[in-house]
């Protein structure tokens, strides 16, 4: 994965006034090649920590999106629900008032 760039930018005509927003973020799980080599000079050990720490990151990646979509899930399945019972209660209510108006 390399660095991921978001902007934002907000302008208006008259007095000119903008806003912009932007972020710039590195998301690899692992540092460059240059700076391990700098760390494992420090401490021999540091490349097995970095693995681990980096199975760790992407575990947790996993598991968040995993949650994200079970979220969307059930708000899907609470939105469809909500919508049957509306559909039913608007049958019945037609229903009941064809029944008034019939007798």
């Amino acid at each position: 994965m390399a660095k991921q760039h978001r902007r934002a930018q907000i302008s208006r005509s008259k007095n000119h006034q903008g806003h912009i927003v932007e972020e710039v973020f590195d998301d690899n799980l692992l540092p460059d090649a240059t700076e391990i080599k700098k760390l494992s000079e420090l401490d021999p050990d540091i490349i097995q920590w970095l693995k681990k720490r980096a199975e760790k990151e992407q575990d947790f990646r996993h598991n968040s999106y995993t949650n994200r979509v079970k979220l969307v899930s059930k708000t899907e399945r609470g939105l469809r629900w909500i919508n049957y019972f509306g559909l039913f209660f608007s049958f019945l209510l037609l229903g009941g008032g064809i029944f008034y108006l019939i007798h």
